[in-house]
């Protein structure tokens, strides 16, 4: 009996398959600012909500702030290291969920492998609140509110492994029960959603700032003037 048990097993990972991430709206993001004419202009950060995402993509703004406008960013800011310009980032209303439809992804869109052609759907959503201030004498430059919403597909073997073999052979009895299960947000997606999203989500937010920081005033040894 250990041959056919190997061979169901192989051929419901094989039915039940996967959808690889999807960002169905990530084009949304791609726009890029490229202004290096206040280059040299030194950028304090700091983070002000607490998350692993949170501090990834503060990272990922650094990084395009120094690509896109050739500042110099100092990420942690600190007390000992001089700024020009000092920004305060912080993600709010993070959500993250999932969908009603995920459950006919699973019954009855088992019987046309859905879970596979189309993916669960999944929605992630924040907005990145930046303060930018003067940091010598703290005088407000602007507040920006950068709304992110993502709309998201995909399908890993751990909520598609009913939708095979196993659910025909059960006549979709296990298809409808995982279907409740596929409903809400799925964790796993969060290392592929950081590593897919996060670089254009940095160069969009950064794309926000450079303008903004860009036409004020520039003096070398004294800061902004107004």
């Amino acid at each position: 009996m250990r041959v056919p048990t190997a061979t169901t097993l192989a051929l419901a990972l094989l039915c039940g398959c996967s959808h690889e991430l999807e960002i169905q709206n990530i084009d949304r993001f791609s726009n890029r600012v490229v202004d290096a004419s206040q280059a040299g202009l030194v950028v304090g950060i700091t983070l002000d909500s607490i998350g692993v995402e949170d501090d990834l993509l503060v990272q990922e703004v650094s990084m395009a702030l120094t690509r896109q406008a050739n500042y110099h960013v100092v990420y942690p800011a600190s007390v000992y290291a001089r700024s020009d310009v000092s920004i305060r980032l912080a993600l709010v209303d993070k959500e993250k969920s999932g969908s009603i439809g995920n459950f006919f992804v699973c019954f009855p869109g088992f019987l046309l492998f859905t879970h596979a052609w189309l993916g669960y759907k999944y929605h992630a959503s924040a907005t990145v609140r930046c303060d930018l201030t003067v940091t010598a004498t703290g005088e407000p430059i602007r507040t920006l509110e950068i709304p992110i919403d993502l709309e998201m597909r995909q399908a890993e073997l751990d909520r598609t492994w009913a939708n095979g073999v196993i659910g025909w052979y059960y006549l979709g009895i296990p298809c409808f029960i995982n279907g409740f299960f596929c409903v809400p947000y799925d964790p796993d997606l969060d290392p592929a959603l950081r590593q897919e999203a996060f670089p254009t989500l940095g160069a969009h937010i950064a794309s926000q700032i450079i303008p903004v920081l860009n036409v004020l005033p520039w003096q070398s040894e004294d800061g902004f003037s107004y």
